[in-house]
């Protein structure tokens, strides 16, 4: 039995990271897709035509077995996609710190804190 595992460590180790390769590829591809539903109109045309067709690519390559190609097409969807990366970071960290302002106001408007001196008459 011990003897069958080391014979079969290799395809057990191809297999895993095929399964990986793949897992990742989907996340990414999934990601992207929905990085450029939610930007809209933030994205040009252009960047998200080359991100669509490099999604395409990747798709196409999954539904096959060549984990090379995979591993170009996703190299080449993530070259692609940096762009739109970046822009929605750039959407969440404005809308982070619009959010951040405006619990900031709110704040202000609602302390009752008053300063005070005081005396210890305990002592």
């Amino acid at each position: 039995m011990i003897r069958e595992a080391e014979e079969n460590a290799a395809a057990d180790k191809r297999k895993k990271e095929e399964a990986d390769l793949r897992n990742d590829a989907d996340q990414l591809l999934f990601g992207v897709k929905k990085s450029l539903n939610d930007l809209g109109g933030e994205v040009t045309e252009s960047e998200k035509k080359e991100v669509e067709q490099a999604c395409e690519a990747l798709q196409k390559a999954l539904d096959g077995k060549d984990l090379d190609e995979i591993r170009r097409r996703k190299e080449e969807l993530e070259k692609a996609a940096q762009g739109v990366a970046t822009k929605a970071y750039q959407k969440a960290q404005r809308e982070y710190e619009a959010k951040n302002a405006q619990s900031g106001k709110d704040k202000k408007d609602d302390d009752n804190v008053v300063n005070a001196d005081y005396e210890d008459l305990n002592k």
